[in-house]
């Protein structure tokens, strides 16, 4: 990924250190841009995973569980994206978002390259199929950080938007507070072995890619998906969970403070960036 990043200018190169390195993976972080990247070609072709083990469990309802709340978050804040559009969801996972949208869309397509996952889908009901098509919104939620050509991929699917029309990406953040205040090593661990991301991306280095691909009305924006529970809970345990089993530590308004601490800061652990064509 070093020579792709350098050649489309998300990185210098100038200044590399290693990042976070064990037997599977190494990545490396541009001193000068902040980008975060691996070092090799990542060792997961999701289009290769065969049975339903890639959304953690052969069951599409218990699957559906485990994002409901990202689900409906997504649809609430998007709702006027979706309402009477045709709507892409680019890598659209158990389908729940699309669930969601499926009363409210004008036409309603998700893609997804795992075959087993997408028949699956398919059965329930949904649309599941190739980005073939012109379309008013396409979403793509925790995709582009594994994609080896996102500057290529951002064009094509800016191709089958209509004019006017805008593209919706959610990504992990490169200066999530766990990974780039604490530097937790344990975070490090979970973030880059457990869905081996390609690419970890700044704001400035995310507006430049979209900027690239020939998006205009570029706007980005930081959201705090995970509160103070779990913050506490990887510094006292040194593993995830904390949202679910520490939830006795919030209240409403300190989540909500807590999240606008973190978007003040620059530390949120999600990006999000709505574009235009």
């Amino acid at each position: 990924m070093k020579e792709y990043l350098q050649s489309i200018g998300l990185i210098t190169g100038n200044e590399l250190e290693v990042e976070f390195e064990n037997s599977k993976v190494r990545m490396l972080k541009d001193v000068e841009t902040g980008v975060i990247f691996m070092d090799h070609e990542p060792p997961i072709d999701y289009s290769r995973i065969e049975s339903l083990s890639y959304w953690g469990t052969a069951s599409l309802e218990e699957a559906r569980k485990k994002t409901i709340l990202d689900d409906k978050r997504r649809f609430e804040q998007f709702r006027s994206f979706i309402v009477g559009k045709d709507v892409l969801d680019f890598g659209c996972g158990n389908g729940g978002f699309l669930t969601l949208c499926k009363p409210w869309a004008n036409k309603l397509f998700g893609h997804e390259i795992q075959q087993d996952a997408a028949e699956a889908l398919r059965r329930d009901g949904l649309n599941i199929n190739g980005i073939d098509g012109e379309y008013d919104t396409i979403t793509m939620f925790h995709v582009l950080e594994h994609l080896t050509n996102p500057l290529e991929k951002m064009v094509e699917l800016k191709s089958h938007l209509r004019t006017g029309g805008q593209i919706i990406i959610e990504i992990p953040s490169a200066r999530d507070f766990l990974l780039f205040f604490l530097e937790l090593p344990e975070f490090k661990a979970h973030t880059f072995t457990s869905e081996y991301h390609t690419v970890l991306y700044t704001e400035e280095t995310l507006r430049k890619l979209v900027e690239m691909a020939g998006f205009k009305n570029v706007s980005i924006e930081g959201l705090q998906r995970y509160s103070i529970n779990n913050h506490l809970h990887w510094l006292k345990e040194k593993k995830p969970g904390g949202m679910r089993g520490w939830d006795f530590l919030l209240s409403p308004m300190l989540k909500l403070e807590y999240a606008k601490t973190m978007q003040r800061l620059g530390f949120c652990d999600t990006l999000i960036c709505i574009a235009e064509k």
